[in-house]
């Protein structure tokens, strides 16, 4: 909050995101819902259908973003790579295009080290058992 507050103008230069579930974790669906007709959930037919039909839309999904550029790494389904400067509204996707391949492995890296630096660490109460 301090630079909010104003109280400094140091901020970090990359904004990063995760989302998402594979079908290895079941706990993450919602139950589908069988009937359309059914009074009140009936409604949510179509939604809890989703994970099952259209499963690139759900999946495990991470994003770096700059200033600049904007990068999403999804585990199933297509990447997308934007230039912020000039297509603010995400509207061509150069994830295809070898000259921003730099762009991407420099992104990659940082999301990467992200990773690494914010994953769960093994719970260290538990007893150690082999």
């Amino acid at each position: 909050l301090p630079l909010l507050r104003g109280e400094t103008d140091i901020h970090r230069e990359e904004v990063f995101a995760e989302g998402g579930y594979n079908p290895r974790e079941p706990q993450c669906f919602e139950i589908p819902i069988k009937n359309p007709n059914l009074p009140v959930v009936g409604i949510y037919y179509d939604k809890t259908r989703i994970p099952e039909e259209k499963p690139y839309t759900v999946a495990r999904s991470a994003m770096i973003r700059t200033q600049e550029w904007k990068l999403v790494i999804r585990d199933k389904g297509k990447e997308e790579l934007y230039n912020l400067q000039e297509d603010p509204d995400e509207l061509t996707n150069l994830i295809e295009s070898k000259d921003y391949s730099q762009v991407q492995s420099r992104l990659k890296e940082k999301l990467l080290r992200w990773y690494l630096n914010t994953s769960d660490n093994a719970h260290w109460k538990k007893s150690r058992v082999l």
